[in-house]
């Protein structure tokens, strides 16, 4: 079987090859690296950490000097459970109020569960996983 293509006469046997698929995988979250199906997956599971991250406009402001003395007790407590022997995936869990480690944490803010109140952070890099407990 021959056919034409712009002038030129090809015969089947002489088809140029058909390129590989290639897989571009748009469904993994890069912050926690959770794959998703789909990509309606992924944009939900980013709504929701988008709504996890959202501070109330009737939160009233924590002033910075309570802000960045609650970050060096954070500081001080990771260095301290962690030491500098420890690789690899580390979870630190430590109790204070839900506007205070939203404002601290706000856009790391990965994981929610209503019934324990759990909120969890994933920092990438390090490797290093928050977790807090609400009061």
């Amino acid at each position: 079987m021959t056919f034409s293509v712009s002038g030129f006469i090809m015969n089947k046997e002489d088809e140029i090859p058909p390129l590989p698929f290639i897989i571009i995988n748009n469904t993994e979250c890069i912050v926690c690296k959770k794959s998703f199906k789909s990509s309606r997956g992924l944009f939900q599971h980013k709504n929701i950490i988008r709504k996890y991250n959202e501070i109330p406009a009737r939160q009233e402001k924590i002033p910075s000097f309570l802000i960045n003395k609650f970050k060096e007790n954070i500081v001080y407590l990771i260095h301290r459970r962690l030491g500098k022997k420890n690789t690899g995936l580390q979870t630190v869990s430590m109790d204070y109020p839900v506007d205070l480690f939203k404002e601290i944490f706000k856009n790391y803010i990965h994981y929610y569960t209503k019934r324990t109140g759990a909120l969890k952070c994933v920092f990438r890099g390090s490797t290093v996983k928050t977790k807090k407990r609400a009061h």
